[in-house]
């Protein structure tokens, strides 16, 4: 009766070791899933404040009258508010792809273009 009952807990040592072996492995890279998670996140709002301060320096005029909504947003995506016709002039002359609704992917801003897109922008509100 007993091994019947408990054969699979006392007779079958090695599956239990491959299941604590395989919990301690996935446990490992789920944290290091969410410690990429963070900095992921944590660059995207840095790049929000990156392109918050550009958009300011350059003097750009947001069509809302400030450029708050940039910070306030989350996720992938951001709002800038431009026009299709200011998007497809910022396309055109700059080669900056942004969707027809006016909205950018973040994962694109950095610290290397952030000047080159805000001044594009400020052209594109100012001109187009």
């Amino acid at each position: 009766y007993q091994r019947r009952v408990h054969g699979k807990q006392w007779y079958q040592r090695r599956v239990h070791g491959k299941q604590w072996y395989q919990r301690r492995v996935h446990g490992k890279q789920w944290y290091q899933r969410r410690v990429h998670g963070k900095q992921w996140y944590q660059r995207r709002v840095h790049g929000r404040q990156l392109l918050f301060d550009a958009l300011n320096k350059v003097g750009a005029k947001s069509p809302s009258g400030n450029w708050n909504h940039v910070q306030d947003q989350i996720g992938m995506f951001c709002y800038t508010g431009l026009t299709k016709a200011q998007v497809l002039y910022v396309r055109e002359k700059y080669a900056v792809y942004l969707l027809g609704s006016g909205r950018i992917s973040m994962a694109g801003v950095n610290t290397g273009n952030v000047e080159y897109l805000a001044a594009s922008f400020a052209d594109a509100l100012s001109n187009a």
